[in-house]
């Protein structure tokens, strides 16, 4: 199990909302430029972007199955 998973579970378990994924954080953020392209919500957006290249950087590939 992944430690983000864990941790999700975990602030489950105490009652707080589980933290966003970075997919979740990057769609909110261009929702919100597309909305209203101020500097605070581009920075938000490039933000959000820089993190999930990170995430997806940081995921081992997945191991095709030979049939």
């Amino acid at each position: 199990m992944r430690i983000e998973h864990v941790d999700g579970l975990r602030r489950i378990a105490e009652g707080l909302s589980p933290e966003p994924s970075p997919v979740r954080r990057f769609v909110e953020a261009v929702l919100a430029v597309s909305e209203d392209p101020q500097p605070e919500n581009v920075e938000r957006y490039l933000v959000a972007s820089r993190a999930l290249e990170e995430s997806r950087s940081r995921r081992k590939p997945r191991t095709s199955r030979a049939a």
